[in-house]
């Protein structure tokens, strides 16, 4: 199986697996291999009043009839070639409307199967079937929901109609149900150009058919290649100046996600960046202690920094009123988390935690930078809560991940929180303190192959492979590419000379994941820890981002030839 890369010039190479995945600021996507292999694959359709909450898919799987595996794909960013010996098709999806595009050479006969309901739904949808001179129209009715699908391009049609049960492998390898799920073969189409649309109403689908619409992307062929991947993707998960977490299945606006991308985000599109930044500093619906969210609003302060100096008198009175509500002024002590709050959801780390507490002590300087006011008692509430957090969790070896104040228990489990709290607040410790931390650290987390795991090797908790949906290795074992690249990121500002082979070895094994191992061009969730091996998630937001951040920082400079 071939793969490839083209912008300016082309880059190829012999991999396992052929997934593509394209997507737009609608929040539409297509994602497709070889055969379907999950439920979560297929196109999907974001209507505009439910984007950030559902997400509905239309194609299970479009193809050559008689057409033989997949040999080579080729990512033209905009568009997607895909062939094998007997044929050739291409795809793309339109960035300003529920469009996608299919072409194939040669008038070909095209099988078409539909599966129109919601991502998450069982409900096996009705389908009513109108051929209407040049056009197809498909409504699907799902759970009191109406879709229409519009498709145009074809020279003939031979409508089938049947319900048939897919089996999807892929979904049996990750434990995640269910595994099997009927679908409706439309029919056979013969064309070498098809067009879909998409909306939730029927007039609106068959007029987007005949407008001009653009399916090309704005992209700078002077731009490494990786560099242009990561843009790309993190570029199209902003949906409604907020970011997805992820695709396919984290198709949700979720705080902390997108606080921890603006980093990436900024380095991009800082304007862009900065109407997420209000968007979520505005967001009344969850607090640094509030709503199973520990840390959403500490890294929301945190990406405030990136924006300091363009702060009017108005931008900076309304920042500091938003910071006032969050912090209490009079409350000196460590800020405690309840089960599951952290990052790392999947486990019980409830009581004090390091990155909180970083978190909580960015915001206080954040105070005592810009409330003039209050500049005095953010500096004491600053100071104070250092010296408790010094006191508590660092020993002279190892920075504790945690500890319980109703037993005064320390849990100093090694997990590469440190990273991410050198990151938010380097302040906490001297330099010489974090480089023993960090090489203390090292020694029970690296991989050999580029990344940190999420708990020590020497821990008996610790998964060597990735467990799928069952969270077992989630946070006990699997390596967060998002936690990586921040670590690449606070060695570099730490030591570049004394970290300098961790720090490559980090971003090989990202641009690798981004380039070649996962879904071609796209940044995936973590990797096993046994091996680098793209899991979770295949497009993941904080990934993109922190790989962004971390060419940055290294680099300096984004025109960066890796190849």
């Amino acid at each position: 199986m071939k793969i490839a890369h083209v912008l300016g010039k082309k880059w190829e190479k012999d991999v396992e697996k052929s997934d593509f995945l394209l997507n737009n600021n609608l929040g539409d996507y297509l994602y497709l291999s070889d055969v379907p292999e999950s439920r979560y694959q297929g196109w999907f359709f974001a209507p505009s009043n439910e984007r950030g909450s559902e997400i509905y898919k239309i194609i299970e799987d479009i193809r050559p009839i008689d057409r033989d595996n997949v040999s080579s794909v080729v990512n033209y960013f905009s568009e997607i070639e895909r062939s094998g010996s007997n044929f050739k098709e291409k795809f793309s999806i339109a960035r300003d409307g529920h469009l996608m595009n299919y072409k194939t050479e040669g008038e070909g006969r095209i099988e078409l199967v539909l599966d129109m309901r919601r991502s998450y739904s069982d409900d096996y949808p009705q389908y009513e079937v109108e051929e209407n001179g040049e056009i197809i129209i498909v409504q699907a009715v799902t759970e009191g929901k109406e879709i229409y699908l519009a498709i145009a391009g074809f020279d003939g049609f031979e409508f089938i109609g049947e319900r048939f049960v897919r089996y999807y492998s892929a979904d049996k390898d990750r434990s995640s149900p269910p595994f099997e799920k009927a679908v409706y073969k439309l029919g056979i189409l013969s064309a070498r150009e098809l067009i879909f649309s998409v909306s939730d109403k029927k007039e609106k689908a068959i007029s987007e058919l005949k407008e001009k619409k653009n399916f090309d992307l704005n992209l700078d062929e002077k731009d490494p290649i990786d560099y242009v991947a990561a843009k790309n993707g993190l570029t199209n998960l902003v949906v409604n100046d907020r970011i997805y977490a992820g695709l396919p299945w984290f198709f949700q606006f979720w705080k902390r996600d997108e606080a921890i991308s603006l980093g990436g985000l900024a380095t991009i599109d800082k304007p862009k960046a900065e109407k997420v930044f209000w968007n979520l500093i505005t967001d009344n619906t969850l607090g640094p202690r509030k709503h199973h969210l520990a840390d959403g609003t500490g890294w929301t302060f945190k990406r405030a920094y990136i924006f300091l100096n363009d702060l009017d008198k108005e931008k900076e009175k309304k920042l500091i009123k938003y910071l006032r509500r969050e912090i209490d002024i009079d409350f000196h002590g460590l800020v405690i988390s309840d089960r599951k709050e952290t990052w790392m959801d999947s486990i019980n780390r409830e009581g004090a935690r390091i990155e909180i507490q970083a978190l909580e002590l960015a915001m206080c300087k954040l105070g005592r930078l810009i409330d003039e006011e209050r500049s005095r008692q953010f500096e004491e509430l600053e100071v104070d809560l250092r010296e408790r957090v010094r006191e508590v969790f660092w020993d002279g070896n190892i920075l504790a991940d945690g500890y319980y104040p109703d037993t005064g228990e320390v849990d100093r489990t090694v997990r590469p929180n440190i990273f991410l709290a050198y990151y938010i607040y380097p302040e906490l410790l001297s330099d010489e303190e974090w480089k023993n931390c960090f090489r203390r650290a090292l020694y029970e987390l690296w991989l050999d192959w580029g990344g940190l795991a999420t708990i020590s090797k020497e821990d008996p908790r610790f998964n060597r492979r990735h467990t799928g949906e069952n969270s077992q290795s989630y946070h006990q074992g699997d390596s967060w590419f998002f936690v990586n690249n921040l670590a690449a990121v606070a060695m570099h500002r730490l030591d570049e000379g004394r970290f300098s082979y961790e720090i490559n070895k980090i971003l090989e094994a990202s641009r690798k994941d981004l380039m070649w191992n996962g879904v071609i061009g796209h940044h995936s969730e973590v990797s096993s820890a046994e091996a680098l091996k793209p899991e979770g998630a295949i497009s993941q937001a904080w990934s993109f981002a922190t790989y962004l951040e971390a060419l940055h920082e290294v680099f300096k400079i984004k025109n960066f030839d890796w190849f």
